[in-house]
C-alpha cells in the first residue's frame, strides 16, 4: 500500500527546503543589489585612469550622482605623497562636470580623482586608476589661456543622432578630437588638420554617453560630456 502521509512529509519538508534555499538566494541577491547600489552612488567617469595631463592645461572632470545626493567636492588624490588637495567643494551633484585647471606645480604619475558627497557621509566615487599630471612650461602657459579656451570651444547637438559638429569661436586651430567610451577606449579618432570647424560621423557608435577630448594646436586640451541618443 502506497503510504501518502510520509510521502506528504517528504514533500512538504523538501518544499520547506526549497522555500528556506530560496528565501537564502532571494536575500543574497538582495544584498548584492544593496551594495551595488552603495557602491555606484557616486561614479567618476572622468578622469577614469591612465590619461596624461600638462601642469597649466584643463582637465574636464565628469561624475554621476545619485538623486539624493545634494553637493559633492572635488579631491586630488596624490599616492606617491599619501595625501590629497582640495580642487571644489559645494558643487552642485547633477551638475556632472567641472574644468579644472591644473596648477603649474603639480607633477607626478600616480593620482586620482575622488569626488566625495558633501551631505551624506560616506559616500565618494574614485577615478577606477592611476592618472599623470606631467610639468608644464609655465612661461606658455598662463591661468587665463585655459578658460579661454574652455569657453571657445562648441560641441552640438546633444544629444546627438548622427554627426557631431565641433567648431571654435575665434578661429582656434584643433590638432585632433577623440570620441571615448566610459573605459576609456578610443572610438573615434579625426585629425582637423589646423581646422577651426568640423563634423565627426557617428554612425558606428551606438547609444550611450561618450567623452570627447579636443586637443588644440598649442597643446591645451579640453573634454566634453556627450550623449548619443537615436
Amino acid at each position: 500500500m502506497y503510504n501518502w502521509t510520509s510521502e506528504s512529509r517528504r514533500c512538504v519538508f523538501a518544499g520547506t527546503c526549497s522555500s528556506v534555499h530560496l528565501t537564502i538566494l532571494a536575500l543574497c541577491i538582495g544584498c548584492v543589489s544593496s551594495f551595488d547600489v552603495i557602491a555606484q552612488e557616486i561614479v567618476v567617469l572622468a578622469p577614469i585612469g591612465g590619461e596624461r595631463y600638462t601642469a597649466g592645461e584643463t582637465c574636464s572632470i565628469h561624475w554621476h550622482a545619485a538623486d539624493d545626493v545634494g553637493t559633492i567636492d572635488l579631491l586630488l588624490w596624490d599616492a606617491s605623497k599619501g595625501n590629497s588637495r582640495l580642487i571644489a567643494s559645494d558643487l552642485p551633484a547633477r551638475k556632472g562636470a567641472y574644468e579644472w585647471l591644473i596648477p603649474t606645480q603639480l607633477n607626478g604619475e600616480r593620482f586620482r580623482l575622488r569626488v566625495d558627497a558633501a551631505d551624506i557621509t560616506g559616500q565618494y566615487g574614485i577615478s577606477a586608476n592611476f592618472f599623470a599630471i606631467l610639468p608644464g612650461e609655465e612661461t606658455n602657459r598662463s591661468l587665463g589661456k585655459g578658460q579661454e579656451h574652455i569657453a571657445d570651444l562648441s560641441i552640438w547637438p546633444s544629444p546627438a543622432r548622427h554627426v557631431l559638429h565641433v567648431s571654435t569661436k575665434r578661429n582656434i586651430a584643433l590638432s585632433y578630437v577623440s570620441i571615448r567610451d566610459l573605459v576609456g577606449k578610443e572610438r573615434i579618432v579625426q585629425s582637423p588638420n589646423g581646422a577651426a570647424k568640423f563634423t565627426l560621423p557617428l554612425a558606428r557608435l551606438s547609444n550611450g554617453l561618450y567623452l570627447a577630448e579636443c586637443r588644440f594646436a598649442d597643446g591645451l586640451k579640453v573634454v566634453r560630456k556627450i550623449i548619443i541618443h537615436r
